[in-house]
This record gives structure tokens, sequence and C-alpha cells, in this order.
């Protein structure tokens, strides 16, 4: 999985303890599907929020 040029192994690294992904509450992205698609499958107990930016550019 790669998006803006940041690879799954990145994203882990960057989680540093919050990995695995299922220990993460809440995810705050853009309505990407493939994002949604992508916190859904792997973040099972993340409850997604869409940032105010990407909702306000509707």
């Amino acid at each position: 999985m790669e998006a803006a040029g940041i690879s799954l192994e990145g994203f882990k690294g960057a989680l540093g303890p919050h990995w695995p992904p299922h220990t993460l509450r809440e995810v705050s992205m853009s309505m990407s599907p493939a994002y949604r698609k992508g916190v859904h499958n792997n973040c099972r107990n993340a409850r997604i929020v869409f940032d105010k930016f990407h909702v306000l550019a509707l």
C-alpha cells in the first residue's frame, strides 16, 4: 500500500507505540475511498473522522 509517497512500512514506523493499528481509536483523514478502505481493513477499532478542510471543499 502506498499513498502520497508514504509506504505502509513508513506509516508503521510513524505510528511507533500505536502499532498494531487495532489500537487506534480515531483516524482523521480526507474522504478518499482508498483511505477509508485502508482504515476499515486495517484499523478495525478506529472511528473515521473527516477533516474540516476536505468537508468544506465539497
